[in-house]
Order: structure tokens, then sequence, then C-alpha cells
């Protein structure tokens, strides 16, 4: 089988009239695409496949997801922190539409809902308008409840009428086919968008966070941690050069930003002037000292590309050390807050070399269904069959390390090692082993 680039020429939506045939090779293959074609309404990052299915939605959450992390990322709001969140009973245990009348619940939802309205043409994968043939993203569950209560939906509707209106900071979306490109235009027009740009890419080249500021000046360490309001004032400069133009360039040019932020002594400081202890400790952070090391840089170029630099075979950096490695074999996580990234992050701290494998790892679709034990047996088998095969040189990279005199850990989600597939790699590893191996199930 051969690769064949191939261009993207229209975008269809989902309709009665498509034709669609089962490949045995290549899975779905459409043949007649239908009716519905539409003029996607790009809107940027904001409703690329990538942003809409790391955030997903469902009929409850109502793109609310969405919205919080548009704030986050192109904002630098974290919605859940402006408000403390309600604990009285009273007001938890109130069930008449809280979040449009409940002070409790408004306090966050009046800002979150209208930009959750503006995603109202994506659906929980997604797809852009792939409901009622066509017409919305609206759930099944809204239009037609199963509680036998009466849903507020009106055929033509394209949001959720218990809700607040598609905007944003006070502004109605003048469209609804076209909310998410009104949405990311007002979102660049914000003063807060250059400042949410530089905070979001500080720590990719910094390699460390920008500080929070003590939120009271009797909190512990406040004269240590007065860094924030120092670095807040670089934020601010560099923000301002990014809205205006950096050095006389075209403004919102995010490459010159890149730049200016290399550039910044936070960055290529090399020392302290002066012996005031409090200041130096505020300044730990900054400076050159913040660059990777040798071997740092050489575990993230493996962890990121699966090769160590400058060598033709993937062993690590000192291969005569016993070093524990942790080898992830799916490497992407669900779970709300956590990520492979923060993983490395974790073992790295513990001097725990993380590796993802995807390779031998088993996608979310392989996995549904398995609720017994004939589907598991069948699954068993034809992952040993195809994917330990197909992988072996994998396999055998693993056996590699241990045989070098490293200590490996094969991880996953499935508690209980014989309902997981990381049983039957273990066994390749120990059968592609020249040293004899008893694995430990944890």
């Amino acid at each position: 089988m051969e690769f064949k680039p191939s261009r993207i020429v229209g975008y269809y939506r989902r309709h009665g009239t498509q034709v669609v045939e089962e490949d045995p090779l290549l899975g779905r293959r459409v043949v007649d695409p239908g009716i519905l074609s539409t003029e996607y309404p790009h809107a940027g990052i904001l409703n690329t496949t990538v942003f809409l299915k790391r955030y997903p939605t469902t009929a409850t959450n109502r793109n609310r997801a969405r919205s919080g992390w548009t704030y986050c990322h192109f904002l630098g709001v974290d919605i859940e922190k402006s408000a403390a969140r309600a604990t009285d009973p009273d007001a938890l245990a109130d069930t008449n539409n809280p979040t449009m009348n409940n002070p409790a619940c408004t306090v966050c939802h009046i800002p979150i809902d209208p930009v959750a309205g503006t995603f109202q043409n994506y659906g929980d994968m997604g797809l852009y308008r792939n409901k009622s043939s066509g017409m919305d993203a609206l759930p099944r569950l809204y239009k037609y409840p199963t509680d036998g209560s009466v849903s507020p939906y009106r055929r033509g509707d394209t949001w959720f009428r218990d809700m607040r209106e598609p905007g944003f900071n006070g502004k109605v979306a003048p469209s609804a086919d076209t909310s998410l490109q009104w949405l990311a235009e007002e979102i660049v027009a914000y003063q807060r968008f250059a400042t949410a740009a530089v905070k979001f890419w500080w720590p990719a080249i910094m390699g460390v966070d920008l500080d929070e500021p003590p939120a009271e000046s009797t909190d512990s360490g406040f004269g240590v941690r007065r860094l924030a309001a120092a670095q807040n004032l670089e934020v601010a400069a560099l923000a301002d050069a990014f809205r205006a133009g950096i050095d006389g360039s075209e403004p919102w040019n995010l490459k010159d930003l890149l730049v200016e932020i290399a550039l910044s002594p936070w960055l290529r400081a090399e020392s302290v002037v002066g012996e005031d202890g409090t200041r130096a400790e505020a300044l730990r952070d900054a400076g050159v000292d913040r660059l990777l090391s040798p071997e740092e840089l050489v575990r993230k170029t493996e962890a990121i590309t699966g090769y160590v630099w400058g060598r033709s075979f993937s062993l690590p950096f000192g291969t005569g050390e016993a070093r524990s490695r942790l080898r992830d074999l799916h490497g992407f996580s669900r779970k709300w807050g956590f990520s492979g990234r923060r993983l490395s992050q974790g073992c790295d701290r513990l001097g725990i070399v993380y590796t993802s494998i995807r390779a031998l790892g088993v996608d979310s679709s392989q996995r549904a269904g398995l609720d017994g034990r004939e589907s598991r047996v069948a699954f068993f088998i034809r992952y040993e069959a195809t994917t330990l095969w197909e992988r072996r040189d994998d396999v055998a990279r693993i056996a590699r390390w241990i045989e070098a005199g490293e200590r490996v850990a094969l991880t996953c989600y499935e508690r209980d090692h014989f309902e997981c597939h990381r049983s039957l790699l273990s066994e390749a590893v120990v059968g592609a082993c020249a040293l004899a191996l008893t694995p430990r199930h944890l």
C-alpha cells in the first residue's frame, strides 16, 4: 500500500443522501457525500478538530468545558477561580435552572455560558452541525427528554433555549452560522488577549511557569514571592509590544513575540547582582540556569522522537548506569487535568525516564465492547497476532533496555494485568530478552 497525499476540497454535513460503503481494507468510504455542501466557517484554532476533540462536550456540559478552556488559553482567565465554589446545601439543591437564576451559580455562568453558545454548531465529536440532517448539533436528550418533561426546543434552533444567548463580554453573536468566527474576532480585539498570549508561551520558552502572586500580603513568603509583580511588568511590556508590533514589524506577529521572550533577561540572565538574599531567592528560577542539562535534553529528545540525539540506535545517555524507565503503552489520557506531559515531568523529578510507545498501545475503538471473558480472549488473540508481531522491533527495543541493566515498568490503566494487554507484552519482552526474566505484576 502506498501513501498518497490528498487535499480537502469540500465539507459536507451529514445527511440521508450520503452514500457510504464499508471497505474491508480501508474502512468506511464515502461514495457520494450528499447534497449538504458547506462553506466551513473557519475560526482559527477554535474550531479545529484537535481543539474540539481535546475539549469535548456532552448533553449536560453544553460546551462549557470548551468555553472555560477558551477563557484560559486565549484570555488568561480561570473561570473556576473567579469565585468561591458554592457549598450551601440549599443552593446546591436548587433545581429551578440554577445556572440562569441562582446567584451562587450565575457568578460563573454569566461569562461562561454565552461563550459556550458560540460553539453551538459543534457537538460532542467536534463535527459541524451533525444532527437533524445537518441542521444543528443539539443533543437528542435536550430535544426529547427521557424524564417526561417538555423540551423548549423548536425546529430550526441551534442553541439551548434554557441558556443565555451566544455572545461574549455583554455582546450577542449576530449570526448562528458564524458565531465562532465572531468570537475569535472579539477575543483578538479584547485587551486581555495579548497578555494571555505572552502567558501561554512563557513556560514553553522559559521552562518554568509564571509566579502566582500571593492572595494576601500576610501570606507566607510574600516578600520572596514579589517576583510575581516583576514578572507581570515584563509580561505587560511584551503584550504591549505584541499588540503594537515589535521593532516596527506588523502587529500580532507571534514569531517576533517568541524571539522577544527568548531575548528577555528572564531567560538570558547569568547572575543576580547584590547580596539581597530575599531578591536572590525570588529570582532563583530566572536566567540560563533553567536551560536543560545535557542529560535532560537527551531524555526529552528521546521521549518525543524515540531516538537519542547523535546516535544511530536508541540507547539512553550513560548506558552503564542502572536507571529506571517508566514505559507507558498508550501515552494518552482523557482524565481531566492529567496528561502524558505532566506524567513525564513528575517522573523526571524522581529520576525516572518516561517514554510513551503508542504503537504498542490499544486504541479506544478496539477496547469498545470488551465486557466479558469471550470478547477479551478474542481481543488478546488479535493483539498478539497483529500488534505484537508487527511491532516486534519495539518489543526488542524494550528488551535491549533490560539487557543494558535498566529496570523497566510497563504501565497501563487496567488495574488487573490479566485483563490488560500489558500481560501479553511482558511475555513478549521476556521472549525477546537474552536474560532470564520473571515479570513482577503490581
